[in-house]
């Protein structure tokens, strides 16, 4: 059977289970296994700076003007963290409510 990870909790009577709810009971499972679906998606990544090699031009037009120039641009952003799953890990395997398993 494939439920959604939000149907799979953990079970405090027995740490080497699970307890599955699915055609409205509960179920014991000790084997689960991911159906296609990685555990947690990651989340996005953090936005990355203005591109780098900057202008830096000077423009006088006015006589006596003062130039307006352009800084140089920032580096880029770092990769932003994994989203959080907001699961648990069984048997090695992360169970994600956003899974199937």
């Amino acid at each position: 059977v494939v439920v959604s990870g939000s149907a799979i909790s953990p079970n405090p009577s027995n740490p080497s289970s699970v307890l599955v709810s699915y055609g409205g009971s509960i179920h014991v499972v000790f084997s689960v296994s991911v159906a296609g679906g990685a555990a947690g998606p990651s989340g996005p990544s953090g936005p990355s700076g203005p591109s780098a090699g900057g202008l830096d031009i000077d423009i006088g037009i006015t006589a006596g003007g003062g130039g307006s120039p352009y800084g140089p641009s920032g580096p880029a952003g770092p990769a932003g963290p994994a989203g959080p799953s907001g699961g648990f890990v069984f048997n090695g395997i992360m169970i994600a409510p956003s899974g199937s398993y």
